[in-house]
């Protein structure tokens, strides 16, 4: 009989153990209800402990949730950087070829009307000139 007495105590007690706080307070709503200054105090100290280290952890735990954000978005830059150094390569490429023969073309169709049009320009001045030339 007294073993079976310890061992209710002994469950009775982990029962209490593992309500804690709260379990205590609904036994005894006056101690729930009251607090003194010393518990305010105690209570205020632990939440500011609890605030502060939230506020260590927040940054960590954060960059831990970004952390493959911002690799694949570091994957995805150098994708495009490489992308952009390929179509740097083929427009040089492109420009030392068929580019230069397409100014080449360009520059045959608009110097003759342009070397034509200064030309005559230089006919007129040097026929005023010979003109006035003449008249003195």
């Amino acid at each position: 009989m007294n073993l079976e007495k310890k061992n209710e105590e002994i469950i009775e007690l982990t029962e209490v153990l593992e309500e804690g706080p709260a379990f205590a307070a609904k036994n005894n709503p006056g101690e729930r209800l009251s607090l003194t200054p010393e518990r305010k105090k105690d209570s205020l100290e632990g939440l500011k402990s609890q605030e502060q280290k939230a506020r260590e952890a927040t940054p960590r735990v954060a960059a831990e949730a970004v952390y493959p954000e911002i690799e694949a978005l570091k994957k995805e830059v150098e994708k495009i950087q490489a992308q952009g150094e390929e179509l740097s390569r083929r427009t040089q490429s492109w420009l030392e070829s068929e580019g230069k023969q397409i100014v080449e073309k360009i520059a045959r169709e608009l110097f003759p009307p342009m070397a034509e049009k200064i030309l005559r320009q230089e006919i007129e001045k040097l026929k005023e000139e010979s003109r006035s030339g003449e008249k003195e």
